[in-house]
């Protein structure tokens, strides 16, 4: 008797959280990073992404790639620099590792106009309260006044903080004056203290001034002094991360150049930008809920489970078809529009515009009332040729300045999507669309 053969082992998803006796880690490929016990603090519950963020987040090649690099500044404490164009998953590979770890992330956009303040802190206007723990001061004996004693320990007893009238009842008790400006700290000194993760986005829009205040908090381990403020030493949670993200300089108006000690400073990684096969494997993810088999470091990855985003676009009739299709026609969109191409199109493309495409197949339903008083409904299950065409019309015809939209339709018969190149069957209950419809 032949011996059966044996089925082949399923491959480990590329990012898995793993419960294992009494911890639960996430592992990215071949690194593992513990996650952290929920926080109670509102303020910082509010501070890790939302996992709804991330539906139909596809683990390809690159992506995994990068968030692999992440996680091992994260592992080692180092600050991570991504350098990449749109859609290289820089900001969104930071905070995806922060949700599945459960850790709080402050972002900063940089600008031009960004200063030390919003960084480092500043002074701003007191509410009339005396910025000293009185609680912290009675936990740890330093209170002697009998009067404030007992006002101090019936918020401990509750479990609360001092009422403003509180504070200022013992400040006036200890002869304390309140000042009328108090210090605020900025997002780093903040996030220092609190042991959680700062995005600064477009690090390279700031002026050298202002990011060479950085310095110390970008060395291992980071430190910095509030000179700004009280001189006051931070004291920095084991916890704290810092990450920067930016476009290239070339072809963008307004980057400055890091200096090389600064840049330095930080581990960086230059991302290459999407290609034709990391648009397609989102759209697979999306349509049939299938993740890419990935390779890295010697180890095939591929997620086992994964959730359609459009379920009903898969029973549309080569729809497989018709992904790769739009795949190669938004790659070739998204490639004329770089900056540095004299005869670029105008526009902006980002996984954003596919998920507005995608939806609106899914959800639009148009109304034909050129048969008297009946009433047809034409949707992508009926009438996908229609809807498809329509869409594509909408979304990267008429968004585009007069004069960009022959290069636009230049790709689209390129690819085969347009009305006069469409050739996919994909129903065969699709009437011919109306002349006045075709010479749109």
């Amino acid at each position: 008797l032949e011996q059966a053969e044996s089925p082949k082992p399923c491959l480990p998803a590329a990012i898995e959280v793993i419960d294992c006796k009494d911890n639960r880690d996430l592992y990215v490929a071949d690194r593992r990073l513990p996650i952290r016990e929920f926080p109670t603090d509102p303020k910082l519950i509010e501070l890790i992404p939302n996992g709804n963020q991330f539906e139909g987040f596809v683990q390809d090649q690159a992506t995994v790639k990068t968030i692999l690099n992440i996680a091992s500044g994260v592992e080692n404490g180092f600050p991570v620099l991504l350098e990449g164009p749109t859609a290289t998953s820089k900001t969104s590979g930071i905070r995806y590792l922060a949700h599945l770890t459960n850790t709080p992330v402050h972002r900063l956009n940089l600008n031009g106009q960004t200063n030390t303040a919003e960084l480092i802190g500043k002074y701003v206007p007191n509410n009339g309260e005396c910025q000293i723990d009185f609680l912290a001061e009675y936990n740890a004996g330093r209170i002697s006044n009998e009067q404030a004693k007992p006002i101090i320990a019936a918020a401990i007893n509750h479990k609360r903080p001092l009422s403003l009238l509180e504070n200022q009842e013992v400040a006036n008790l200890l002869d304390l004056t309140i000042p009328e400006w108090k210090w605020q700290d900025g997002i780093i000194p903040e996030a220092m203290q609190q042991g959680v993760w700062v995005i600064l986005d477009e690090v390279n829009l700031a002026s050298p001034e202002v990011l060479e205040r950085l310095n110390s908090v970008l060395e291992t381990p980071a430190s910095l002094v509030v000179t700004e403020g009280n001189n006051e030493t931070v004291q920095v949670n084991s916890g704290f991360r810092i990450f920067a993200t930016q476009n290239p300089k070339e072809g963008h108006v307004g980057r400055n150049e890091l200096s090389d000690p600064f840049n330095n400073r930080w581990q960086s990684y230059i991302l290459a930008g999407p290609d034709e096969s990391s648009w397609h494997s989102m759209l697979d993810l999306w349509v049939f809920g299938r993740q890419p088999k990935i390779e890295l470091h010697g180890e095939q990855y591929q997620d086992p489970v994964a959730q359609a985003i459009y379920p009903t676009l898969a029973k549309v009739p080569q729809m497989q078809e018709f992904i790769a299709l739009f795949a190669r026609f938004f790659h070739a969109l998204f490639e004329n529009t770089k900056a540095n191409d004299p005869n670029r199109i105008n526009a902006v493309y980002t996984r954003r515009d596919i998920q507005r495409f995608m939806y609106q197949l899914v959800t639009t339903k148009l109304y034909s009332r050129s048969r008297g008083v009946h009433i047809e409904k034409q949707t992508i299950e009926t009438h996908p040729k229609k809807i498809i065409l329509r869409a594509l019309f909408e979304h990267f015809l008429e968004s585009v300045k007069v004069e960009d939209r022959a290069k636009v339709q230049t790709i689209l018969d390129a690819v085969g999507l347009s009305e006069k190149a469409f050739t996919l069957k994909m129903s065969h209950q699709e009437s011919p669309i109306p002349a006045a419809l075709s010479e749109e």
